[in-house]
């Protein structure tokens, strides 16, 4: 059983072993919690001077993976404190945060996946929109700024019943409960903080629909929180100096480039459009067709290679890129000793730009 309030002891090793090129460490007994226990992050740090790399639980074993087998047999064992304690922040802030959209909305979280940046709960509803989950973020951090008291404690199967649990699940035994002083109480194996206050802050990330009937919301917490806020605040201190604009008009300024962006792409086009035209009237007195262009798009030139091609034309044109260039071939006995792509009776073909001597006089000996 995890001791949650010890952070170094001293190990016994019952097992050390190589599997597929990884080493692991077997304990008589640890306290480092396991990853993907109850949806959260196992602990990090060392074993002796072995350094934790992962930590899994299976056939009523905890296994460390490891980065050597070089471990004493009775190592110090260190639980990375800094780590423990994020993690601790994220499971109590996603406790708090499930009851939020429960006490509010009747919305049950059905699960929960805990990452190294952020963590996920699935609620069992696609009915969710901004104003919810607003309303749901604001109640949790009121929770943490009440700096409620979460307790932790022990019961029998029996006295579950007595429990207002927001979850219940069938176990036998003594059952660990995580209690947020009168406003969650919830079956859990996890590592939680003493009060609320320590989680500092909920943040909602992001939300979106997944397996058609749930929603998964995105959040962090704390330090994660923070670290989250001061890089989107940077993000958007450079988008504003790049539009030399005020923060509170970047939305404004960024929908007045995209509408100016697309009308130019719109001028842009029709102008390729007639260049295009030109050009071929220009080659369709050419009997075969031996021109690379360049300053013209993808689409253009495939649709110019099409044009040729459906006039009778052969030969081939060349598109001249920045990384790359392209050649197309139609109605033509000209092949390259390279695998190309047929559209609609065109052959195409995609080089990088240090094969262009050699291609082009390939092409031209033809």
């Amino acid at each position: 059983m995890i001791d949650y309030d010890i952070f170094e002891f001293k190990g016994k090793v019952k097992d050390k072993f190589e599997n597929n090129g990884k080493f692991f460490v077997e304990l008589e007994q640890t306290n480092f919690y396991p990853d993907g226990k109850g949806g959260q992050l196992g602990d990090r740090s060392y074993i002796g001077k072995a350094k934790i790399l992962s930590v899994k639980e299976g056939d009523s074993r905890i296994i460390h993976e490891v980065d050597t087998l070089d471990v004493e047999e009775n190592p110090i064992c260190i639980i990375d404190r800094e780590r423990r304690l994020e993690i601790s922040r994220e499971h109590t802030a996603q406790h708090i945060l499930s009851q939020a959209f429960l006490k509010l909305y009747n919305i049950e979280t059905v699960s929960f996946h805990m990452g190294e940046y952020y963590s996920t709960i699935d609620l069992n509803s696609i009915e969710i929109d901004d104003k919810k989950i607003y309303e749901a973020e604001l109640l949790a951090n009121k929770i943490v700024l009440e700096n409620r008291e979460v307790k932790k404690y022990y019961v029998s199967s029996q006295d579950l019943e007595k429990l207002n649990l927001r979850k219940k699940i069938d176990v036998e035994g003594s059952i660990r409960i995580v209690e947020v002083n009168g406003f969650d109480i919830s079956m859990c194996s996890g590592t939680h903080v003493e009060r609320t206050g320590e989680i500092g802050i909920i943040k909602v990330i992001k939300a979106e629909k997944t397996k058609k009937e749930l929603t998964r919301i995105y959040f962090a917490s704390g330090i994660r929180a923070l670290k989250m806020f001061q890089e989107k605040t940077k993000i958007i201190e450079q988008i504003s100096q790049m539009l030399t604009t005020g923060e509170s008009e970047l939305i404004s300024k960024i929908n007045k480039t995209i509408n100016v962006n697309k009308m130019l792409s719109n001028i842009n086009r029709s102008l390729e459009e007639k260049l295009l035209d030109e050009v071929i009237k220009r080659l369709s007195s050419e009997k075969i067709i031996k021109e690379v262009f360049e300053n013209i798009s993808r689409k253009g030139f495939e649709a110019m290679a099409h044009k040729l091609k459906n006039l009778g034309k052969s030969g081939f044109i060349v598109l001249m890129e920045k990384e790359k260039f392209v050649v197309a071939t139609f109605n033509s006995v000209v092949t390259l000793q390279v695998k190309g792509y047929d559209i609609n009776g065109v052959i195409f073909y995609t080089f990088d730009l240090n094969k262009k001597e050699e291609v082009l006089r390939e092409l031209l000996e033809k």
